[in-house]
Parts: structure tokens; C-alpha cells; sequence
């Protein structure tokens, strides 16, 4: 342990790291869950480079990998260990696209890795492009709901695989509410409990502990999307991408658009948002019409009898969303660690 103090020297007989013990039992745990075709993804062909955005997971992961035996990850050098200046990068943050991708891409391009698997520096999320030769930049990235519902899909293929005979009406698809309703969709058609929290881990994470006692990050995430990526390939299906979004033929079509703008004074996203809620009747000429608006920052959400939103409420939370008459729902968010207001967007159609 090493904080600037050699606490070890002062207190040598009552202080103690306990770093190797928790990443074994890390390690362990999700090997167990997680982990179904070990033999398969040690044989694979298929190569996989992975960036840490100079932050804190490289050593996680690749024990991770080791254990999931996967073969060994070709990782981008200049971006793998922790730098809190993050010289290589302008923002690092995956969702920055391919701007934050551009070192993994030349890395997979240079040693013919077919897959890109990014956490951001704090690793609580993964990112996955794949080489796509009809994208302009020549790879496909994949947004957060994309691999959402790919993970969500593969971990319930592989529960029923090994419980053939359990009770669907006990298992349970959890989301935040910003998030797309692809896996609602397919938790009603294949009869699963559906259930949306506040963003972040906190919410999802409180929830999930109710339901069942489970983890969720972005290191773990990224071992099994590979293991799922590998099981693909296993299969001969070559053209994964045209499982996700914007279509999902059997459960519904979905068109996502998330996007943000940069705001650096927290009195002018207030205004906005004051503007938002007292504004005038901005709604009637906005070219739809809005059936309702829930505001978790106030507790206001107007399809509730009551008027009183049914999530919980908090004055640091600032999220309004507006449901549309056509089936669109469009959420406004203030991010928790960075300068920017963001919009996500959902129009969802019925098959047929």
C-alpha cells in the first residue's frame, strides 16, 4: 500500500492490502458465473485488441481474459497504463466514437484484430466496434443499447440453455430509464420481468441486489461479450451486426439517436432546464405532440393521478423526458462527471 504514507512501517502488524485476495475472489466469481465455453474460446482464431483509455483496468482484464481462457488481448501501448493527464486522448471517453477510438483502430489494424473492446478510464463501461469494410471509417461501433441487448439476449440463451425447465416469470431484464426499451420488448415476448431504474449503477445496481445478489462493469462485461463474440464466430455467423439496432424484426423496430452539447456553467443548464419547465407552450409547436412530462429533478410527472413521479426524486438529478403521441420518447440529462446536457431519443414501431 502505497498513499504517500508507508503506513505498513508504522503499523507493520494491523495494516494489510487485501488487493490480491479481492482479485482472486473477483476473478473467481466471475470464472463461475460467467465463464460456459472455456475450450471454445481458447481455440479461437479470432483477434481482439482492447485500449484502457490510460485508466485502471488493464490488469483486471487480462487476468480476466486468462481465466475466461481467451487468448491474450493485443493491447494499445500508448494508452494502457493509468495517466491521469490522458496525453493521448482529447476526451476519454468511448462514446467520443471514433476520435477516442483512433489508436485501437491503428493497433487492430496493424496486427489484424477483428474486434476493438475500450472501458473508460474508470472501466464502470465498455465499448465494442467490430471491422466493418462498408463503414466509411471501415469499423462499426456499437452504441451502450446495441451491446445492452446483445448481452442481455446471450445471458438469457444461456440461462435457459443450463435451466431448461425454470420459471421465466421469476427472471428479471433491469435498465435504466434513459436507456432504449429493446430489452423490454423482448422480456415481454418471451414472458421475463421487466424493470427500469435511474441511471447508474447505484439504482441498477440496488435493484439487481433485490432481485438476485449480482455485479455488473464494464471489465466483466467486456470478457463476455468476447466469449459471445467467439461463439459467433464458433457458429459461422458472420453478419452479427445485422442483429442490432435499427431493427429488431421479431420483437419490434427500434432508431436510437443520443447525442450532447457541451455546457460549462452549471446557472445556464439551469436556466435551460427552468426554461423547459416554465418556458410557455414551446410543446405546441414543436411539430409533435407531447401526451405527458415527467421531471425527476422536481417529482412532477403528469401521466401519474397523483402528478407525483413515481421514481425517486432528487434536486442533483436533472432529467426531464417526454413521451410522444407517435411512440417517441425523448429524455433530457445533465451528466454526473462531465460538462455536457445530453438528449436521448427512441422511436419504437410495432412489426407489421
Amino acid at each position: 500500500m502505497d498513499n504517500g504514507y508507508k503506513l505498513k512501517k508504522v503499523y507493520p502488524t494491523t495494516v494489510e492490502n487485501p488487493m490480491d485476495e479481492l482479485m482472486k475472489l473477483y476473478i473467481e466469481q466471475a470464472r463461475t458465473r460467467l465463464c460456459r465455453y472455456p475450450e471454445s474460446n481458447a481455440s479461437t482464431t479470432l483477434k481482439v485488441a482492447y485500449t484502457a483509455m490510460h485508466g485502471v483496468r488493464h490488469a483486471f482484464l487480462s487476468r480476466l481474459f486468462a481465466a475466461f481462457q481467451h487468448k491474450e488481448y493485443i493491447p494499445v501501448q500508448a494508452q494502457l497504463l493509468p495517466d491521469p493527464e490522458f496525453p493521448t486522448l482529447a476526451f476519454p471517453n468511448p462514446e467520443e466514437g471514433k476520435g477516442a477510438l483512433q489508436l485501437a483502430m491503428e493497433t487492430a489494424k496493424a496486427n489484424g484484430a477483428r474486434l476493438i473492446l475500450t472501458n473508460d478510464p474508470n472501466a464502470d463501461r465498455l465499448a465494442v466496434a467490430e471491422r466493418d469494410p462498408n463503414s466509411e471509417s471501415g469499423w462499426r461501433i456499437f452504441t451502450g443499447n446495441e451491446i445492452g441487448l446483445l448481452l442481455g439476449c446471450w445471458e438469457l440463451e444461456q440461462y435457459q440453455r443450463l435451466h431448461p425447465d425454470c420459471d421465466r416469470k421469476q427472471l428479471y431484464f433491469v435498465a435504466s430509464t434513459r436507456s432504449s426499451k429493446m430489452l423490454r420488448a423482448v422480456a415481454q415476448a418471451e414472458g421475463l420481468n421487466f424493470e427500469e431504474t435511474l441511471t447508474g449503477f447505484k439504482w441498477m445496481g440496488n435493484k439487481t441486489a433485490e432481485l438476485r445478489d449480482a455485479d455488473k462493469d464494464g471489465i466483466v462485461a467486456a470478457a463476455v461479450f468476447t466469449e459471445w463474440r467467439f461463439s459467433l464466430k464458433r457458429r459461422k455467423i458472420r453478419q452479427w451486426a445485422s442483429i442490432s439496432m435499427p431493427s429488431m424484426s421479431a420483437n419490434g423496430y427500434f432508431l436510437t439517436q443520443n447525442h450532447y452539447v457541451k455546457c460549462n456553467g452549471p446557472v445556464t443548464i439551469r436556466a435551460i432546464f427552468e426554461c423547459l419547465r416554465n418556458g410557455g407552450r414551446y410543446w405546441e409547436s414543436c411539430g409533435f405532440a407531447i401526451t405527458h412530462v415527467r421531471d425527476l429533478t422536481t417529482g412532477y410527472d403528469s401521466s401519474q393521478p397523483d402528478k407525483r413521479a413515481v421514481f425517486p426524486v432528487s434536486s442533483s438529478t436533472v432529467m426531464i423526458t417526454y413521451p410522444f403521441a407517435n411512440g417517441c420518447v425523448a429524455t433530457l440529462h445533465t451528466s454526473g462527471t462531465e460538462p455536457k446536457l445530453k438528449h436521448y431519443v427512441e422511436l419504437a414501431a410495432r412489426v407489421g
